[in-house]
């Protein structure tokens, strides 16, 4: 507060998370620094530190913004990096503040989106004391289904509650509940993260909150990530992380029912009904599904298997190997 009694403005922080992609970074920053309303300071997290990413953070900070480029000690994934941005920000700034989450591929396109979006934080804060954080994009989660559902379309308009804020549709996130409930699980590495953060701030009684007039109009069909598909597809590094965490978030909050459920119907069931039609690919699925449910059940995290866009073949006991091809 200040002397006359009117709170202080708040600072707005930005979160970018990069991996080896700095062509794709350049136009995402510099939409960052064509907003009306800039960031107070953009944290840069390299996960693969490299010169040109840096050098693209010195080029932002050259046109008068303020930035901070933070080497990871390592590949900690998208959560891992989510969670360092979080911890530089919390060092830095007051229980007032918000930061933003903004993807290294997906900047913003309309130049007045970072200002809109914190007015309306600061109404739902001033609205609802709660208030954890606001985004774009939102989802509703099932515990007896075990993953998100859809809000239906007449429901977006005005303040819309949500279990969960897309992680690629710039969610903000208010620092004093970041600060009572910590950042991002970093172990998560990839997947899901966004999911337990939702889950695990409405848990401790706060609140979040989707933009439903900006949210209508750019309705995606892709809002319920984690539903089955019945398509034979190749196992990959993605879908392995997708299903270990999936039923490692559902044991933590004690719906191992339903954890069991899922590891059964999606990680053995589905590769059994596929093996008629592709035993070979059927059978890989089914043993790094088996991986996956091993690890989520037993809390086995981190980074457990090495991203790599080749063909996964788990047949193969080097893929166990952290920075095999």
């Amino acid at each position: 507060m200040t002397d006359g009694g009117v709170e202080e403005a708040c600072r707005l922080y930005c979160a970018v998370v990069t991996y080896r992609r700095s062509a794709l970074l350049v136009p995402v920053l510099q939409r960052i620094a064509e907003q009306t309303r800039a960031p107070d300071l953009l944290i840069v997290i390299d996960n693969s530190p490299s010169t040109t990413t840096e050098a693209a953070v010195a080029e932002y900070r050259s046109h008068g913004h303020d930035a901070l480029y933070i080497a990871a000690p390592e590949n900690t994934g998208p959560a891992g990096g989510t969670a360092l941005a979080m911890e530089a920000a919390l060092e830095r700034g007051e229980d007032r503040d918000w930061i933003i989450r903004v993807d290294d591929d997906r900047g913003p396109i309309d130049p007045d989106l970072f200002r809109d979006m914190e007015s309306f934080a600061l109404e739902m804060f001033d609205r609802d004391s709660q208030t954890a954080g606001v985004g774009l994009v939102g989802a509703r989660y099932s515990w007896r289904k075990g993953r998100l559902l859809r809000v239906p379309e007449s429901e977006l308009e005005g303040a819309v509650k949500v279990d969960y804020l897309a992680t690629n549709h710039f969610p903000l996130f208010r620092l004093s509940a970041v600060r009572e409930v910590g950042p991002f699980r970093s172990d998560l590495f990839f997947g899901s993260s966004e999911v337990e953060y939702g889950l695990r701030l409405r848990n401790r009684g706060f609140r979040l909150y989707a933009h439903g007039d900006r949210w209508l109009p750019m309705r995606s069909e892709r809002t319920d990530p984690l539903h089955p598909r019945l398509n034979v597809t190749a196992p990959n590094w993605r879908r392995y992380y997708s299903l270990r965490n999936q039923l490692f978030v559902l044991r933590s909050y004690g719906y191992s029912s339903t954890a069991i459920r899922i590891a059964v119907v999606r990680g053995i069931l589905k590769p059994l009904a596929n093996l008629p039609f592709a035993p070979r690919v059927a059978m890989q699925n089914l043993r790094l599904n088996v991986r996956a449910i091993r690890d989520g059940w037993s809390g086995r995290l981190g980074r457990t298997l090495e991203p790599n866009d080749a063909a996964l073949d788990p047949l193969d006991p080097n893929c166990d190997q952290p920075g095999s091809d």
